[in-house]
């Protein structure tokens, strides 16, 4: 016996027209197998709406955020290290097809020469410069009292002239008291 389209329909969610009800209704009646089927389903639906949806342990989010967090991260690195790997590639690909062009017009132990000055020069500019910001780190507990000590002077001394350049123009355009002789 087939038990198509029966089947489909017992586990379609899609309701049934009238005809289509009458004919699995008819093949339930005579079947023993669809009829097991469709009290199975029935039984099983009545199970689940029954119980309700179990909670979750305390603390699942926060731990999926996480896990999620870390991921992503994991992800982001991945990506960098295809990235960082492509581009090294690329570069090392370019370069390999530079010098295959040029391979009779360069002279190789100029060039190596040329490229380790380069490096030695880089090295110890960086050196330098490392050397300076130390020194300056070292001197920096001495210069910044000196440095507040100037200004405090410096802005001390701007006050005081500031005040003397006010105090002589107001004696020089302050009308003269009358029986007082200007000197």
């Amino acid at each position: 016996m087939s038990h198509q389209p029966f089947e489909t329909w017992l586990l379609s969610d899609e309701p049934l027209d009238d005809e289509q009800r009458h004919k699995l209704d008819a093949h339930l009646a005579e079947c023993e197998i669809c009829r097991v089927m469709a009290d199975s389903l029935k039984q099983m639906e009545l199970t689940i709406a029954q119980h309700p949806t179990p909670l979750p342990k305390p603390g699942f989010t926060n731990r999926w955020h996480t896990r999620l967090a870390i991921n992503r991260q994991v992800r982001q690195q991945r990506r960098m290290v295809y990235l960082t790997f492509g581009l090294l590639g690329l570069s090392g690909l370019i370069i390999t097809i530079m010098l295959l062009l040029n391979i009779g017009n360069v002279n190789w132990i100029f060039e190596i020469s040329k490229t380790f000055a380069g490096f030695s020069v880089f090295v110890s500019k960086l050196n330098h410069f490392f050397t300076a910001i130390k020194s300056v780190i070292r001197v920096l507990p001495i210069v910044v009292p000196v440095f507040i000590i100037l200004g405090f002077g410096i802005l001390s001394l701007s006050a005081a002239l500031i005040v003397t350049w006010f105090s002589s123009l107001i004696r020089l355009y302050k009308s003269p008291k009358e029986g007082v002789s200007v000197r």
